[in-house]
Formats: structure tokens, sequence, C-alpha cells
């Protein structure tokens, strides 16, 4: 590595981790993948994602995303594609890199239907960091021309494990419900008591639309797939996939 290299990535790391130690809710580590895409190579695209194997459908979440097509997300999603995804299924802990998972042909419909949807979007070179805490899977992806970067992969290797790391300490506390207005506070005592949408509406004398917006905010501030796994955390029950 050259001498600028090691200089640059000195500074990147020492920038990036003095600010990942002020990260302890979602809000704050999101501002710190804003952050961190902003120390990615030119062209480079940045997202964070989140499993859950409650949750049919994978990626349950984007907590990040800088650049990525939120149509392709959405197609990955709708095909199950995690299910032939190889950089999805790759071992946790360690630098994935796509162009050495990405050259088996494709033996399937599926597979093909996959491998036409990701040349699309050009995501033929990356790197990937991933790991497993229980029910979640996260995945950080950078995709681009950046697996020869010398800089870039340094930096994914000393800061992933330790951004994973925070991450999984902010899933995995107590629930979240700081900042609900009384409002939310009103639609979430009425998703506890198993009231519908329609009688908490008339209520609170506002639309079923508003509810369900309100709900949804809710659930995502506790990485919740569905309003049953909401109430399992906010209870912290121990209870068996559906």
């Amino acid at each position: 590595m050259q001498v600028p290299t090691i200089a640059t990535l000195s500074h990147d790391l020492l920038t990036l981790l003095d600010a990942l130690v002020t990260v302890d809710d979602l809000p704050a580590l999101r501002q710190f993948m804003a952050l961190w895409h902003r120390h990615m190579p030119d062209g480079a695209r940045t997202l964070l994602v989140l499993g859950n194997e409650r949750s049919r459908r994978q990626p349950a979440d984007v907590l990040a995303n800088h650049g990525w097509s939120p149509r392709w997300i959405e197609d990955y999603r709708r095909g199950h594609f995690h299910k032939m995804d190889p950089v999805w299924n790759a071992p946790i802990g360690q630098l994935v890199y796509w162009s050495r998972l990405l050259v088996a042909p494709a033996s399937s419909a599926a597979r093909r239907s996959y491998v036409l949807s990701a040349s699309a979007e050009q995501l033929h070179h990356g790197l990937s960091w991933l790991e497993q805490a229980g029910e979640y899977r996260i995945v950080l992806s950078i995709a681009g021309d950046v697996e020869h970067d010398a800089r870039l992969v340094h930096l994914m290797t000393c800061l992933a494990p330790k951004l994973m790391a925070v991450l999984v300490r902010i899933l995995t506390r107590t629930p979240n419900l700081t900042g609900l207005s009384r409002q939310e506070w009103h639609i979430l005592q009425g998703i506890l008591c198993g009231q519908t949408d329609v009688i908490t509406a008339h209520k609170l004398g506002i639309s079923v639309r508003t509810v369900r917006e309100k709900a949804t905010k809710i659930r995502r501030l506790n990485q919740a797939v569905d309003r049953v796994d909401l109430v399992r955390r906010l209870w912290a029950l121990e209870m068996p996939p559906f």
C-alpha cells in the first residue's frame, strides 16, 4: 500500500471510529452511514440491510441506502432472491468479494431471473460483510469497482465488525418508544388492546391510513416484522416463528 493511501486510510479510520462510538440508536446509525458513504470511492453505492428469519421477504428492512435502486430492492424481496443470492448466503464475519461468488452459471429459471436483474443494476463487483445475531442477518454492501481498492478493503475489514456490534446492541436492547407523540401512544394502545385500525381511527378522529402509517413507524422503530412481532418485542416474549 502506498504511503498516501496509508495516510488517507488512517484519517478515515480515526474519523469514522470517532463518529461510531457516539452511535446509540437507529437515527444516529443512519447519520453515521451517511458519513461512511462520504468516505467511499467515487461511484460506489452503499447499502446496509437487516434480515429477519421471521420474515418471508428479505431484507426485512433497509437501514441505510446511498445510491441503490429502490426498485431493485423491491424486486429482490418480491422474487425471494435471498434464497439464490450467493452474497446473502456467504460466510459471516469475513469480507466477501462478489466477483468470486457470482461466477457460477445460472442453474435454474429463478437463478437466471436473479442474475438478469442483478446485471441490469450493474451488480457484478462489490464488497460485503455479513453478521448473524440470533434472528437477525445484517449485511453491509458496497457496490462498484471497489474489490481492488486497498484502502476500502482495509476500511471494511477494520470497521465493519465494529459497526455490526453497535447495530446488534441497538437491536437487542429494550424496546424503543422514544419520541412518540400523544396520538402515536393512543395508536400503540389500540394495537396492544387488539383494536382494529378502523375503531382507532374513529376514536382519534383521523383516517385509517394515518393510523396504519403511525403503526408502521412504531413497528420500524423496534425492527419488528409485523404487529405480532412488535407485541413480542415490547413484552420481551419468547415465541417460535409462526
